[in-house]
């Protein structure tokens, strides 16, 4: 016959963590990324203080940077 839990749901796990890096964990990886590559360092840091994703970088272009307002616009 049919199984006795076929209609039952499982419950939905929210396995996602959320950390943030301390100050001194920022410092070590922005150092660390400046002496692999300047681009990777710079990308780090406009996402550390922007809090922009990689994709959300990878997506800028010129148009949205108001570099005399000192502005991002996606």
């Amino acid at each position: 016959g049919e199984s006795p839990v076929a209609h039952v749901k499982r419950p939905k796990v929210d396995n996602r963590r959320v950390r943030f890096l301390t100050a001194d964990e920022a410092e070590a990886l922005l150092a660390k990324l400046k002496d692999s590559s300047q681009n990777l360092h710079d990308m780090a840091l406009l996402s550390l203080f922007s809090g922009l994703r990689a994709g959300e970088i990878f997506n800028l272009i010129w148009g949205s940077v108001g570099l005399e307002a000192g502005t991002l616009c996606l």
